[in-house]
């Protein structure tokens, strides 16, 4: 099995059936406690259009990709990947914390 070019190659090596890929699925999903509604091709998807959008690949570049068409919802939703998106929520975040952590007495002065 070895010398296969399949991931989950059937005993000769070959291509495994769909039923017997599913049970294989099962009884690694299983063993590994993961949740029956898992779905692992999305889950897959996701990862890989994350990875490449958050490695420099433009939103056109990942729904090309997964065959989706630009700017369809499924594309919209890795926007948060992008790196510029990424140093926003960053930017975003450190004011609301530096806005929590000054000293009233800063506040009233600035304000004065």
């Amino acid at each position: 099995m070895r010398q296969s070019l399949y991931v989950f190659p059937a005993s000769d090596d070959g291509l495994c059936r769909l039923d017997s890929l599913k049970k294989r699925f099962s009884k690694l999903r299983d063993l590994a406690g993961i949740p029956k509604e898992f779905r692992p091709n999305y889950c897959l998807r996701d990862t890989i259009a994350s990875m490449m959008l958050s490695n420099g690949a433009t939103s056109a570049e990942v729904a090309h990709q997964l065959g989706h068409a630009q700017g369809s919802p499924m594309t919209k939703r890795y926007a948060k990947f992008t790196p510029a998106a990424q140093q926003s929520i960053l930017n975003k975040a450190q004011e609301a914390m530096s806005s929590l952590l000054k000293h009233p007495a800063d506040q009233v002065a600035k304000s004065s």
